[in-house]
């Protein structure tokens, strides 16, 4: 065993006209990159959530904010302040109260200045300041994201 010599073992081809195939060409080889129907999904999905998200991101105009808007926002930022669920009251004479859903004395209250309010506005706010009407309205449907009722058909 003095005379062992380790050497890498050298395999010779079997036939030299056999092509040799590359790997990388191989029908079972792993893709790379992103197909156009993979980007386009993406797209979509990225277009929806940014259509849902973006409206309540972005705050409305001063102009466009009347006395039970400001309050109704006012509303939102207190329930998720305190983490419970209120219910807001708007009277038609301008008159609101916010108060805790279990019943109660009223958390807060105030009067917007009189004519804003038309109707009377109900509306139950979550803790995490997501709105729902609490009663329904003939000819108005309540937008969800503005957390406001708007009559039908308008967008």
């Amino acid at each position: 065993m003095d005379g062992f010599v380790d050497k890498p073992l050298s395999i010779p081809r079997l036939s030299s006209n056999v092509p040799h195939v590359p790997s990388s060409t191989s029908p079972r080889s792993p893709r790379s990159g992103v197909t156009m129907l993979e980007l386009l999904v993406v797209l979509i999905i990225m277009a929806l959530a940014a259509a849902v998200v973006l409206p309540i991101l972005v705050p409305p105009t001063r102009a466009s904010i009347t006395g039970g808007d400001a309050a109704l926002a006012n509303a939102r930022q207190t329930a998720i302040r305190r983490g419970e669920g209120l219910r807001f009251r708007l009277d038609t004479d301008g008159a609101w109260a916010l108060v805790p859903l279990g019943g109660g004395a009223p958390v807060e209250s105030g009067r917007v200045p009189i004519g804003v309010a038309a109707e009377r506005v109900d509306v139950i706010i979550s803790p995490l300041g997501s709105c729902l009407p609490g009663t329904a309205r003939d000819g108005m449907t309540f937008d969800l994201l503005r957390c406001t009722w708007r009559p039908l058909g308008s967008s």
